[in-house]
């Protein structure tokens, strides 16, 4: 059952079938059943969660704190992330066309080749925690650069010498 739409099927159907059909993440944390239904936790806390081959296309997920989880899989097409909090988020394999990431912090946030980027919709984001390291620094993005900047960077590889390098002499 990966990547089915499963909002309103508790209006449709009741929450007693919902929770029968809904076997494996469901039992996982209560927060996946509040997200996958398209509702707003109290808190916005989805911390460290496995919410991987979800379909969450058009979702209101913004100020939402997504610290640590992995959503590599699932599809958000058309979601708004924006104002949250995706540090260290796995987003690999994710269909992300057309999100609203607008404010969203992306510290250490894990996508690859395979994440679809197009038609993201973003003026700005943070790279670091607590609103720090602006991108762009001034203004917003143009239609289009927030995806060739950001899949550009994972075209590349950074090689980081903590104690610098021992050159044979």
């Amino acid at each position: 059952l990966d990547r089915v739409c499963w909002y309103g099927i508790r209006i449709a159907y009741g929450c007693i079938l919902f929770d029968r059909l809904f076997l494996r993440k469901v039992d996982q944390d209560e927060r996946v059943k509040r997200i996958v239904w398209g509702l707003q936790n109290s808190d916005g806390n989805f911390k460290h969660l496995d919410l991987t081959h979800l379909n969450l296309n058009h979702l209101d997920l913004s100020y939402c704190s997504f610290v640590s989880s992995d959503l590599s899989g699932s599809s958000l097409c058309g979601a708004n992330l924006s104002n949250s909090n995706l540090k260290r988020t796995q987003f690999l394999d994710v269909d992300l066309e057309n999100v609203t990431l607008n404010g969203a912090c992306i510290e250490d946030w894990n996508i690859n080749s395979f994440t679809k980027l197009d038609g993201v919709v973003c003026e700005y984001v943070y790279l670091k925690a607590n609103k720090q390291e602006r991108r762009p620094r001034e203004g917003s993005f143009k239609p289009g650069e927030f995806a060739a900047l950001f899949q550009q960077a994972v075209d590349t590889v950074d090689l980081i010498f903590k104690d610098g390098i021992d050159w044979p002499g």
